[in-house]
């Protein structure tokens, strides 16, 4: 299969930015990631996590604060004499949380789970952003050479309209046919002003996408042979295990199934018979020196409050059965992705083999037909039934030979493989 796909000769996408500039693929796609607000503001929500995972770690930790107290005081009566007061007292103090039902450490772990959850997340925004760019990339490239088969069939129909005149002239076609070759010829302008425009909308797409909204310049974007994947999984069932297993979006929602697992393990406590071991140490150095300790220990439990506790339990279960339900859901979906792409890449590679076998016959069809009219052996319709044909396989072998590209890298990014790009960031 690989032999066959190797006629493709076609996947990385290079483009200009500015006038004789190229811009390779990696380039365009460290654009986007600069320049996209949706990445920028997923990895601040790291930054934001972490903050809160290190928040929650504190809790085991005691707290020692010192303080530094200046006092001024001044004190005047009528009649009297004034009174002038002026202290510095320094003293500190350390609190800790020995022991509790289990609240911190619950609190832990929603918070590391929530790290985890918001950095895979951040790498699907990320996954997501370079598949944008890469079909985008694609696209513009199927539209440019779309074109120029649309250029090329309006070539060789103003070149059939100019040889059906000169038969005309000597008087071995009738003129009538002149009127088919100009209709024929008049359609593939046609066809090549809308592949242009195909190809302008295309090109304005991907400039935005990687930034460069205010970049009017063309886009020159370079072919380069296409390499097949050699680390896809081996059949349907391979591909579904391994997408399940490394897909960051799903990974990411499991985390959040049990952060929110263990912050509802926090509200149960609150809920019913809570307690806690506190140490308290003070010590002041100035202006006299002193120092207090005491240790207590607190046993609470919600007799009533108006049926608030259970009702935060209740809602905090449901909205947990809830997410569950979801992730569920969010499997089967993925299951039945990932088993319509993987098939939908092997069609892909089966028409690419066929569109290049035919191809080829209608190359060597067209340059029958074409010979045989010069030499007056094939009528106009001969030459233009070939050269449609001709067309129609071009195209064909153009629209395959990207469909399977793009069916490749959907493969890899519905199955959790890397992107290209992804690694480094």
């Amino acid at each position: 299969m690989r032999g066959k796909l190797s006629i493709c000769g076609l996947l990385v996408v290079f483009a200009s930015h500015s006038f004789g500039e190229k811009l390779t693929m990696d380039e365009a796609i460290r654009l986007a990631k600069r320049n996209n607000g949706t990445l920028k503001a997923a990895e601040l929500d790291i930054v934001a996590s972490k903050a809160r995972r290190t928040i929650a770690a504190s809790s085991f930790f005691p707290v020692v604060t010192p303080t530094l107290t200046y006092t001024d005081s001044l004190r005047q009566n009528p009649g009297s004499t004034s009174v002038a007061f002026s202290q510095t007292s320094t003293q500190a103090g350390l609190t800790w949380r020995v022991l509790d039902a289990g609240v911190r450490d619950a609190n832990l772990r929603a918070a590391r789970d929530g790290v985890s959850a918001q950095e895979a997340q951040t790498q699907q925004t990320l996954r997501t952003i370079i598949f944008d760019v890469v079909v985008d990339f694609l696209e513009t490239l199927r539209a440019q050479e779309l074109e120029k088969v649309a250029n090329s069939e309006q070539l060789r129909s103003e070149k059939v309209l100019d040889q059906t005149k000169t038969r005309v002239r000597v008087g071995d076609a009738a003129r009538r046919e002149i009127l088919q070759a100009e209709a024929d010829s008049l359609n593939a302008k046609v066809n090549a002003i809308s592949a242009k425009n195909k190809t302008n909308t295309n090109t304005a797409f991907l400039k935005a996408i990687i930034g460069l909204q205010n970049n009017y310049a063309p886009l020159d974007l370079d072919l380069v042979t296409f390499v097949p994947s050699t680390d896809l999984p081996s059949g349907v069932a391979g591909a579904v295990e391994l997408g399940l297993k490394s897909r960051p979006d799903l990974v990411a929602r499991r985390k959040n199934v049990s952060s929110q697992s263990n912050s509802l393990r926090v509200t149960e406590i609150d809920a019913g018979l809570a307690w806690s071991l506190d140490f308290n140490y003070s010590r002041q150095f100035t202006p006299s020196e002193s120092s207090n300790r005491n240790a207590s220990f607190l046993l609470t439990y919600p007799l009533f409050d108006g049926g608030r506790s259970k009702a935060e339990v209740t809602g905090g279960r449901a909205n947990l059965m809830a997410s569950k339900a979801v992730l569920d859901q969010a499997e089967k979906d993925a299951r039945s992705e990932i088993e319509a792409t993987y098939l939908t890449y092997q069609q892909d590679q089966l028409r690419l083999s066929s569109a290049a076998l035919a191809l080829k016959a209608a190359q060597l069809n067209y340059q029958a037909a074409d010979e045989s009219q010069k030499l007056g052996a094939a009528s106009l319709i001969d030459v233009i039934t070939a050269q449609v044909s001709l067309v129609t396989a071009e195209a064909n072998f153009i629209q395959a030979s990207y469909d399977v590209q793009i069916s490749q890298l959907k493969l890899r990014f519905v199955t959790g493989l890397p992107m290209p790009g992804e690694e480094g960031q």
